[in-house]
C-alpha cells in the first residue's frame, strides 16, 4: 500500500499518470465563446501543426479561472490516451488530463490555440467556424496583450 501512494505521489508530481509519459494520442480544444449554445470543439491529432507545442504547453499549467464576462472566456484542453479516437465516442476513463485557459490567463498559449483551431471542422459539425467568430476570439486576446 505504502508503494502505491509513492507512486500515486510520484504520477501527480510528474503529471504523468499511468501512461509511461507517452503523448496522448489525440487532443481535444473547446473554445469557450457562446452562451445558450455548445462551444465548438476541435480535434487535434499528432500529425497536426502544434500539437506537441500545446500538449507542452498544456502540461505547464493545469486550469487558469474562468472570467465573468459574455462572449470569448478562453480554452478547455482534453488529452486521450489509449486506442479509440478522441473524435469518437469515448468514456470519461480515457480522458488523462483536463486543463483550462481562461480568458487573458495566457495570451501567447491563447492564439496558438486559436491558431490551430483556424479552419478546423469542429465535432458534430460540416463546415469551419466562421472567421468573423475567430476574429472576435483573436480581437479579445489581442486587447489583453496591449
Amino acid at each position: 500500500m505504502a508503494f502505491m501512494k509513492s507512486v500515486l505521489f510520484v504520477c501527480l508530481l510528474m503529471q504523468v499518470c499511468w501512461t509511461g509519459g507517452s503523448p496522448p494520442t489525440t487532443v481535444e480544444v473547446e473554445l469557450h465563446v457562446f452562451s445558450g449554445r455548445r462551444d465548438p470543439v476541435f480535434v487535434l491529432h499528432p500529425n497536426d501543426n502544434n500539437y506537441d507545442v500545446i500538449v507542452q504547453k498544456a502540461s505547464e499549467q493545469s486550469t487558469t479561472d474562468w472570467p465573468s464576462v459574455l462572449g470569448y472566456k478562453g480554452f478547455t484542453i482534453k488529452e486521450f490516451h489509449g486506442s479509440s479516437q478522441a473524435g469518437s465516442s469515448t468514456e470519461e476513463s480515457e480522458v488523462s488530463r483536463v486543463s483550462t485557459v481562461g480568458r487573458c490567463t495566457r495570451v501567447d498559449f491563447e492564439l496558438l490555440l486559436l491558431n490551430s483551431i483556424t479552419g478546423k471542422v469542429p465535432k458534430g459539425d460540416d463546415q469551419p467556424i466562421s472567421d468573423s467568430l475567430l476574429n472576435y476570439a483573436k480581437s479579445d486576446i489581442d486587447k489583453c496583450a496591449s
